[in-house]
């Protein structure tokens, strides 16, 4: 059975202060996903975010320290 992906309610949070800052819509769909595991390790993770609405989408990818996760 795979690993289930837990995103924290910290990053949550934190993507959605970004999102706020750079005036995205918070009605916006939010998709967290793993990214790339190279790099991944003892000390952070990596994670796919992708923010969508009706006309646009943004990709970013965000690197954390384990603790934030």
């Amino acid at each position: 059975m795979p690993n289930e992906l837990v995103v924290s309610d910290e990053l949550k949070q934190f993507v959605e202060e970004v999102l706020a800052k750079n005036n995205i819509s918070l009605k916006s769909k939010i998709e967290y996903g793993s990214g790339s595991e190279i790099g991944d390790g003892y000390i952070s993770k990596t994670f796919a975010v992708v923010v969508t609405d009706e006309e646009k989408s943004l990709h970013l990818f965000l690197k954390t320290p384990l603790g934030l996760t």
